[in-house]
C-alpha cells in the first residue's frame, strides 16, 4: 500500500506539472493529474491483492509459504463471484456508520464551501487564504487520532479491570498531549493569519479581511486537536455507530448557524466564528460521551477480593 501511494503520488505530481505549467490545462489538468494517480495506484494494490503480496501470515521472508497461499484476488472472475450479498452484507453494515461519517464530512465542506462564496469574491478570496493556512495546521493533530487508533485497542485486548485501567491512563496521555498540541499549533494558526496574508496576494483589501479571520481560525485549530483525539478514541473503542450518529450534530449546528449568518446579513467573519465553535462544542460533547459508562474515561471499577471461606464461615 505504501508502494503504491508513493507511485500514485508521484504519477499526480508529474502530471500536474506536464498538463498545467506544459500545456497549461488548468484545473482540467490538476483533476486528470489527480484521477491518473489514483487508477495507477488502484492498479498497483489489485496488482498486490493478485500476488498475495504483503498479506501472508508466516511473514514476508518466507517465501514457500508464500507460494503455498493461494492469491486474494487470483482473476476478476473470482472478485465477482465474491460480491455475493451474503459475503457483501456482513461488510456493508460494518462499513455503514464510516460511510456515513465520511458523508457528512463531505456535506460539511460543501457548506464551508458555499460560506465562503456567499459574500461576495473579495470574501471568497480572504476565505481561500485563511483555509490554507488553517488546513495544514489541523493536519498536524491526525498523528494523535492514528495514535488514539494504534494504542489504546492494545491495552483493551487484555480484558479485565487491568487492561480498561490501562487503556484509560494512555487516553489520557494522548487528551494532554493533544491538549498541548492545540494550544501551541492554534497561538501559531493566529501569528500566521496575522502574517501571512500579503504573501498570498497583493490586494490589501483582501489580506486585511483575511488577518481579521485568525482569532476564529485559531479557536477552530485548538478544537480541532481534541477533536482529532476524541474521534480516535471513539473509533479505538468500537463506537463509530455512535460517533457518526453525533456527527449529524455538526451539520445540523453548521447549517443553522450558516443560515443564521446569511439571514442577519452578518459577514464572513461570523461565519468563521460558527465553524470554529462547531469544533470546539463537538469535542466537549464527545468528551462528555467517553466519560460515560462504557467509554474509555469512565472510572475502572475495581473488583473487591473475595473474603476467605474460613472468615465467611466464621
Amino acid at each position: 500500500s505504501r508502494l503504491a501511494s508513493a507511485v500514485g503520488g508521484l504519477v499526480n505530481l508529474a502530471l500536474d506539472v506536464i498538463l498545467i505549467a506544459g500545456f497549461g490545462w488548468g484545473t482540467v489538468g490538476a483533476a486528470t493529474a489527480t484521477v491518473s494517480g489514483q487508477v495507477i495506484a488502484v492498479a498497483l494494490l489489485v496488482r498486490a491483492l493478485r500476488i498475495n503480496r504483503g498479506f501472508n501470515a508466516a511473514g514476508k521472508d518466507s517465501k514457500n509459504a508464500i507460494e503455498e497461499t493461494e492469491p486474494l484476488l487470483p482473476s476478476p472472475v473470482a472478485w465477482l463471484r465474491s460480491l455475493r450479498p451474503a459475503r457483501m452484507l456482513p461488510l456493508i453494515r460494518f462499513a455503514a456508520p464510516f460511510m456515513s461519517f465520511q458523508m457528512m464530512q463531505v456535506l460539511l465542506m460543501s457548506f464551508e464551501t458555499r460560506m465562503g462564496s456567499a459574500f461576495g469574491a473579495l470574501s471568497l478570496a480572504a476565505h481561500q487564504i485563511t483555509y490554507s493556512i488553517w488546513r495544514p495546521l489541523i493536519c498536524l493533530g491526525d498523528p494523535i487520532m492514528q495514535a488514539a487508533l494504534s494504542l489504546v485497542p492494545t491495552h483493551l485486548a487484555r480484558g479485565g479491570a487491568s487492561g480498561r485501567a490501562g487503556a484509560r491512563r494512555l487516553a489520557q496521555a494522548i487528551l494532554v498531549v493533544a491538549a498541548g498540541l492545540g494550544l501551541s499549533t492554534g497561538v501559531l494558526g493566529f501569528a500566521l493569519g496575522k502574517a501571512l496574508p500579503t504573501l498570498f496576494t497583493a490586494d490589501l483589501a483582501v489580506a486585511k479581511e483575511a488577518a481579521g479571520l485568525a482569532l476564529p481560525m485559531m479557536l477552530s485549530v485548538m478544537g480541532l486537536s481534541i477533536w482529532h483525539c476524541n474521534q480516535g478514541l471513539m473509533l479505538a473503542t468500537g463506537r463509530a455507530k455512535l460517533l457518526a450518529v453525533l456527527y449529524a450534530w455538526n451539520v445540523f449546528y453548521f447549517v443553522s448557524g450558516s443560515t443564521f449568518v446569511l439571514t442577519r446579513g452578518l459577514q464572513l467573519y461570523h461565519s468563521w466564528y460558527v465553524f470554529a465553535t462547531m469544533h470546539i462544542i463537538f469535542s466537549l460533547i464527545i468528551s462528555v460521551v467517553l466519560r460515560l459508562p462504557g467509554g474509555v474515561f469512565s472510572k475502572v471499577q475495581r473488583q473487591q477480593p473475595e473474603a476467605p471461606a474460613a472468615a465467611a464461615a466464621a
